[in-house]
This record gives C-alpha cells, structure tokens and sequence, in this order.
C-alpha cells in the first residue's frame, strides 16, 4: 500500500511514512506525546547525557576559550560547535564528581567507558561525541588540543551501550539529507563528516574507524542504496574503498567511488583544494566496477605480455560477474581499444569462461 511503498522508497519507518505523507497531503500530523520504552541501560545512556552536558558548558565557558580558538583555526566555525555538540574536558575528576553525586559508582563509570579509578577518563581535551541510531549519546572520541603529550586520540572502548560495528557517525542527523540527496556519502571518521558540513554536503555518515560490517551495511541500505565511498587517497584508502565497494555491491548497493589525490583524506583535500573541487569529484564519481577494473592493474607492468594477458583474463572474469549486457559490451569494447584487441576473441574467452563457470558448477552439485 502507499504506507509501505513509501517507507521501502524513502528508507524510513512506519510512523516516518505517515509523517511524510500527512505533509503531502497538508494534513496535521501528531501522534502526542509518545511513552518511551525504558530500558535496563537507561541509567546509563543519562549518564552520557550528563557527560555531554558538563563538556558543552565547559566549552561555552571561559575555560573553553582556547580549545575554542584551536578549533577555528582549524576552521570549525561556532556553528559546527553547536551542531556536532563539541565539547571540553577540563579536570581530571570534574565528571567522576558530578557522577557520584548522581549515585553513579566509579566501577560503572568505568565499566561504561567514562573513568578509570577515581578519575575521569577524559581530561584536557576537545571531545567529540558520538552517537547511536536514536540520537543518545554513548561514547566519545577526545582530541588533545593544547599538548603534544600523550595519545592524539582517546576513543570509548566497546561498553554495553556502544558497540562501534553496529553505529555510523552521524547516521540519524543524515537521514533527512540523504531522503532529499537520495544518496548517502560513506567517509572514514568524524572530521570528515564535520568537514563536508562546513561545505554543505550533510548527506554524510562516517565508519569511525572500523571495517565495514554487515549491521553498518544494513544501515547504509536504510539510507540509501546509492552508496558514494569517499575514503583516504592513499593506498590504504584505495584498498579499502575496494573492499567496501565489494561487500556493498554484493549486498545490491549501487556504488560508486570519489577518488582523491595526493593521499589526502576528505577533510584535508577540502581544506586544501575547496569545496567546489571536491563537489566536482563527488558528482563525477566512478562506478564501483570501472574504479575495481582499474586498480587490478596495480603491481602489474602492461607492458609487459604475461602480466598484460594475466590482466586482460582477470578483467573477463569480472565482467563475467556483470548481469547488465550493455555494461559488459562497454567494458569489452574499452578493453578492446586501449590494448588493440579485436573484440570477436574477447567475446569468445568470455564465453569459454562462462562454460568453465557452468562446467564447475554442476561439478559441485
């Protein structure tokens, strides 16, 4: 019916739905106020709540005037502030102090990734939360700002509420970018989601620094199934962005591939080349099929024959993956150009391919 149409069309749930089509229709639409399920973590998804709240009024007092200045020089404006709820770690027992006097124990405060012994875990740095599908504060990533001792990053280990494979940065504030954009932008960390913000482009969630699993791939197809990489440019970042590629193709994504020079990260390269470059590069992205096709070329020397013929064989194989005929007859014909080939004996080793494929198939059953 239209409910499920448009809940499957626009990736969104039931009481989505009618929200988008009681505004279609120009009907009020108000469920009252509705009864939030309480849950055994409760407790301690408020004590998140709490630490965000202590660290946003740090930042916004005069103690944050520094870590506010380290921010803008790094051209994250007071609105971006606001918006990604930043924030600043002072003391090193401000939070355990505020915790205790809520009853909250230092072996839960601990436990939930917030102290350690007596102390707060997080102190003397700019703190970026992070957040899980329902907007709820469960973890945060603390950034040194004014020092150059001790680690560049502390990051919330895996507690009960936050489980890094099962979230996306920035997945809930996308969800009505990606509807309009009806395509969502997969980047590696936070800054780069912050810094695509800065330029506008919102319709943007982050890994947070873990391969891709299969809980991050069904949020993705709950967004969108048109699914844009935008990984680091170097060869780490390529490598990943073909694994990427290869599990979200395989589970029916449309995907395709923003390539960045210079082994530059989205934040860098837009802070380096601008905006209106890395636009350019994001609306004449690479399918994922043509960006693979290209890098099985690494490590090989066309000119020489064996690795030329161990290329061009590999490259059958792949189109033999390809369901899309038209696709498959661009593909040879490129291939058949750039290495002077006639196109009839690509066509006929595809083929013989395709029967050893089948050969071995039956051979299974």
């Amino acid at each position: 019916n239209v409910i499920t149409f448009v809940m499957e069309y626009e990736n969104v749930d039931f009481r989505e739905a009618l929200s988008i089509l009681a505004k279609r229709a120009g009907i009020s639409f108000n469920t009252g106020n509705v009864k939030n399920t309480s849950t055994k973590f409760d407790k301690y998804y408020k004590m998140y709540d709490l630490a965000l709240k202590l660290y946003q009024n740090n930042i916004n007092s005069h103690l944050g005037k520094n870590a506010i200045e380290y921010l803008e020089k790094r051209k994250i404006s007071k609105d971006l502030i606001k918006e990604f709820k930043i924030g600043l770690a002072i003391d090193k027992d401000a939070l355990t102090k505020v915790l205790t006097k809520k009853d909250y124990s230092t072996i839960e405060m601990e436990k939930y990734g917030l102290g350690t012994g007596y102390n707060d875990l997080y102190f003397n740095r700019i703190m970026f939360p992070l957040f899980d599908t329902n907007n709820r504060a469960v973890g945060f990533s603390g950034r040194i700002y004014n020092t150059s001792e001790g680690s560049k990053y502390i990051n919330t280990k895996e507690t009960p509420i936050f489980k890094k494979g099962e979230l996306l940065y920035n997945y809930y504030n996308a969800k009505d970018h990606v509807r309009l954009s009806k395509n969502v932008i997969l980047v590696e960390g936070f800054m780069d989601v912050i810094r695509l913000y800065s330029v506008g482009i919102k319709n943007v969630v982050a890994l947070m620094g873990t391969s891709l699993t299969k809980e991050q791939i069904n949020l993705l197809k709950r967004l969108s199934t048109n699914i844009y990489i935008s990984l680091d440019g170097d060869s780490a970042g390529k490598k990943a962005a073909l694994s990427v590629g290869e599990d979200l193709t395989n589970a029916g994504c449309n995907v395709f591939v923003i390539s960045l020079k210079e082994d530059l990260d989205p934040d860098e390269y837009i802070l380096k080349y601008g905006e209106k470059d890395y636009k350019s590069l994001y609306e004449n992205a690479t399918p994922y099929s043509e960006y693979k096709l290209y890098h099985m070329r690494d490590g090989l020397n066309l000119s020489n024959l064996e690795d030329k013929t161990d290329y061009i064989n590999s490259v059958l194989k792949e189109i033999k993956q390809e369901e899309d005929e038209i696709k498959q007859e661009f593909i040879l014909k490129k291939i058949a150009l750039e290495f002077d080939i006639d196109i009839n004996i690509l066509k006929n080793n595809l083929k013989k391919i395709e029967k050893c494929s089948k050969i071995e198939a039956l051979k299974t059953k």
